[in-house]
């Protein structure tokens, strides 16, 4: 697991590592957010970890760039001292996965550091769970979700539902994505390839008989979440992989 941190000045110390859950095999600290965002581009990260008030933009600001540069962003943590709950309220409403408040003891940072790297890291594989079945096709499971790529139909428990093309790929592209957020934008191009003239109600009106016709609840272990200002998130509910 890869993490890249850029502190709040004064939150960390300059090179402590003792925060840092033993699992991680990569772990860089950034001192400015410039430096920050062109490693970001650079490479691939699995969680942000991150001040609310940087010395070069506000945490607000800090989410629309990460929407706007990574159609499915990296997960993302904010570390702060700063305690306003519209803020907190903001900060998850947008996609953050957690909004942590120092001080904080190191040993309880590191434990839900470790937490939400096995959610990171249970969404990761859960994505990349391919069952190949015979010569003709694949499927793909997430949990009692099973996933028929040739042709287009989805099986849960006993019960087979077929679904079109675009709503099989919007299904697809959420489920490859548990517990990241993606924006409206980016689904509009998965799906329709552009972005011109297009209803806004269209995306709404295919996630909305997506998620009845394949039961996407609680009782399932999946739900399709709504993300205030930029799109979709489908959570899983009970962390099952398979």
């Amino acid at each position: 697991m890869r993490i890249a941190f850029c502190p709040e000045s004064g939150t960390l110390k300059r090179g402590d590592t003792s925060h840092v859950p033993p699992d991680v095999t990569h772990y860089q600290e950034f001192r400015t957010v410039t430096s920050l965002f062109r490693a970001l581009k650079d490479s691939e990260w699995d969680l942000i970890v991150a001040g609310w008030n940087l010395r070069d933009i506000e945490g607000r600001d800090f989410l629309r760039w990460i929407r706007a540069t990574f159609p499915t962003p990296p997960s993302i943590v904010f570390l702060t001292a700063h305690n306003a709950s519209e803020d907190i309220v903001a900060a998850l409403d947008c996609g953050a996965i957690d909004y942590i408040l120092t001080p904080i003891p190191t040993p309880v940072l590191q434990a839900r550091l470790n937490a939400i790297l096995r959610l990171v890291a249970s969404s990761s594989k859960r994505a990349t769970q391919t069952v190949p079945v015979d010569d003709h096709h694949s499927t793909m499971r997430f949990g009692q979700y099973v996933l028929h790529r040739r042709h287009h139909y989805v099986d849960i428990r006993d019960k087979r539902i077929m679904l079109r093309p675009k709503e099989y790929a919007l299904a697809l592209l959420l489920f490859q994505n548990v517990g990241r957020p993606i924006t409206r934008e980016h689904l509009h191009e998965a799906l329709w390839g552009t972005l011109e003239n297009f209803p806004t109600r269209t995306l709404d009106t295919h996630l909305s008989r997506l998620r009845a016709k394949l039961q996407l609840m609680q009782c399932n272990g999946f739900e399709i979440k709504q993300i205030r200002g930029v799109g979709y998130r489908m959570d899983s509910v009970d962390g099952t992989l398979l």
